[in-house]
């Protein structure tokens, strides 16, 4: 939660270790670091713009968003960081609420007929999203961990033995196994895509759109190792990934231009729809990243600098992140043509669905604490918490059932339900929408009063918020003024 960030940010932190860094990128940060604690000693505003300055000017390279990200984060220190209460009026979802009801003795069975019990393996790619980064963190350090058991899309955690305290693990993974008890592929526990956890979960942190054709390949590599019926079982695909191309967009506006985006997702939906039988490939609409204005205390401003600085909302940009906005809408608008085309839909045992449930969510407003719901987000203020993908993983499944054309692209979290789907529902396609879909029963999830949880962090800076915002202004203008 970024309300609880953060007083004596550097507290520990010595002048001469700051200095004694080991690459360009780390200079440029533990420059940022030294700014920050001058800054608490002289006050002045333009001192701390004089500053930044100094060290932007001084380190202009090729930008890598993801490595200057885990960079930042290794540089903190854990002890700057203590316990500190979030109010949420959000709760984790309880188990899932649906009465179980399969299907029998079908007469028809094709990628436009999909029960849930027909899925035999589940499978994901994407970026940090995906791998789970953050997802349990209680502190910013700890987002550098894969937390791909918990991932909304592919963990699979144990979903029986939780501890009541923990809650049961709501992804769409456990879900699916309600109904389906013989699912594979799901990730559990943590670490990195190669982990022996990580199944046929393949995302990758830090990864942008132009990987999805290797990974796609890397997909199909393990689901042919994999120990099912790679010609026969119902395989459930989830692709989600942009994040990392907009928030790069700034720094190379031909390279991660909406074109060119959406032709690393035709190559890689094409990889897939060559070599996978019997898939369903939901591809998630690209989330709203210009969100991370939402957050705004001096530890998320640093980070955002750092991982998404194209987003970063300031005096100096405010036309380019206009332009960003657009740039999104066209990404969503692209794919969407892309799927609509029918170029998927050649085969009765293979389709790609456009999930749309974060093209227009937003992080809520919270009357209880005054400010912006963040529960849904890791220590970071950039990565999912587990309640966010718990909540990305309702609104997946309820995506599922809606008609192609109508299905929700602003998931309320106040209004939390399941879909429940009877023996004769199944997953809606493009070439599924006429009068034999019917709209399944949902199930409401009442909200849940305020709750209490706790997560390290430190208490609000004491700079006035004027001195953040000067050198978080010049921060982030410097980089596209350099790379020009």
């Amino acid at each position: 939660m970024c309300h609880r960030h953060q007083n004596d940010y550097f507290k520990q932190k010595k002048i001469h270790d700051w200095l004694s860094c080991g690459s360009i990128t780390q200079f440029k940060l533990t420059g940022v670091q030294w700014c920050y604690e001058f800054a608490k000693m002289v006050k002045p505003a333009f001192l701390v713009c004089i500053c930044i300055l100094f060290v932007e000017v001084g380190v202009a390279e090729e930008f890598d968003n993801w490595r200057e990200y885990v960079e930042l984060i290794e540089s903190l220190n854990e002890d700057d960081f203590k316990e500190k209460e979030m109010k949420s009026p959000y709760n984790i979802p309880p188990e899932f609420p649906c009465a179980i009801e399969s299907p029998a003795n079908r007469p028809k069975m094709d990628v436009h007929h999909l029960h849930p019990a027909d899925i035999k393996v589940i499978a994901a790619m994407g970026d940090s999203l995906t791998a789970g980064n953050g997802a349990k963190a209680n502190n910013p350090l700890q987002c550098l961990i894969e937390y791909r058991g918990v991932v909304y899309s592919v963990g699979g955690d144990d979903y029986e033995n939780y501890s009541q305290e923990e809650g049961k693990v709501i992804t769409l993974a456990t879900m699916l196994k309600q109904y389906q008890e013989g699912i594979s592929g799901y990730s559990i526990g943590t670490g990195d895509v190669d982990s022996e956890g990580a199944n046929l979960n393949v995302g990758v942190a830090g990864a942008r759109s132009e990987h999805m054709e290797t990974h796609a390949n890397w997909l199909i590599e393990r689901l042919q190792e994999h120990e099912t019926d790679y010609e026969n079982d119902w395989k459930m695909v989830t692709l989600f990934i942009g994040g990392n191309d907009l928030c790069a967009w700034c720094r190379d506006k031909d390279k991660y231009k909406p074109e060119t985006y959406i032709d690393n997702i035709r190559k890689a939906l094409d990889v897939l729809h060559d070599e996978l039988p019997k898939t369903f490939v939901n591809l998630i609409s690209v989330i709203q990243v210009i969100e991370i204005n939402k957050m705004d205390d001096l530890l998320c401003n640093i980070i955002h600098q750092v991982v998404c600085p194209c987003a970063k909302l300031s005096g100096n940009n405010t036309d380019e992140v206009s332009e960003l906005v657009d740039v999104m809408r066209e990404y969503q608008r692209l794919t969407r043509e892309l799927v609509d085309s029918g170029r998927y839909d050649t085969r009765d045992d293979f389709t790609v669905v456009v999930q749309p449930f974060l093209e227009h969510t937003g992080m809520p407003w919270n009357e209880e604490i005054g400010g912006w719901d963040d529960s849904m987000m890791a220590p970071d203020c950039f990565h999912f918490s587990e309640l966010g993908h718990q909540l990305s993983a309702a609104a997946l499944w309820n995506n599922l059932f809606e008609a192609v054309g109508n299905k929700t692209t602003d998931f309320d979290y106040s209004n939390l339900y399941f879909t429940c789907p009877g023996p004769s529902d199944f997953f809606r396609t493009r070439l599924n929408n006429g009068t034999e879909a019917r709209n399944p029963t949902t199930m409401p999830v009442p909200v849940a009063p305020m709750t209490t949880r706790h997560r390290e962090g430190v208490s609000k800076a004491s700079l006035p918020m004027a001195t953040i915002y000067a050198f978080v202004l010049v921060l982030g203008m410097l980089p596209t003024v350099i790379h020009l």
